[in-house]
């Protein structure tokens, strides 16, 4: 290779910003204008949308339960993969329309169907260092967490930077 006066850097850096910004563009039109790119939301900050598909899963009932907090872990934030927070239970949910692949089915998640937990069999909630398959749970696979019932364990995972301690902060405060 032939570096003539940083040509070829040029060159390679210039295409990489290239191929970022056509990424960028062409999948960032999801996350104009959407909250969920902030990650954790609480009740006052999930949109409309997303209360609406909550309340259209059937899995929880806006209007017998309160909202606490919100993460949708989809890339494409489409709601179709989420926690769900209420003032009653939590809800690991799954919209059951993935390509579910074994392990990497719906979070990680061990039952892998929409699971919801009732805040008062929850005995215990602590993050971890260890993923649910005993790999590292570093900073690139975000903030893992457990949290533990009178009759199973549930293991979470929160995207780097996407505020994670609000989530179970807010879980802690309705124990």
């Amino acid at each position: 290779m032939i570096f003539n006066n940083g040509v070829l850097v040029k060159g390679i850096f210039l295409r990489f910003v290239f191929l970022f910004s056509l990424v960028l563009g062409v999948g960032g039109c999801n996350y104009i204008g959407n909250p969920s790119v902030d990650g954790v939301l609480l009740a006052s900050d999930v949109s409309s949308s997303s209360r609406n598909y909550i309340q259209e899963s059937g899995v929880v009932n806006l209007n017998r339960e309160r909202l606490v907090a919100y993460y949708d872990a989809t890339i494409s934030l489409d709601d179709s993969e989420s926690y769900i927070l209420t003032d009653k239970n939590l809800v690991i949910y799954c919209d059951g329309t993935g390509p579910w692949v074994e392990t990497l089915d719906c979070l990680g998640t061990d039952p892998h169907n929409t699971t919801v937990i009732p805040l008062n069999t929850i005995t215990d909630v602590y993050k971890s260092d260890v993923y649910y398959d005993d790999t590292s749970c570093g900073a690139i696979m975000g903030t893992c967490f457990y949290v533990e019932t009178y009759y199973a364990t549930y293991f979470f995972v929160i995207a780097p930077w996407m505020n994670a301690d609000l989530f179970i902060d807010a879980l802690l405060a309705e124990l």
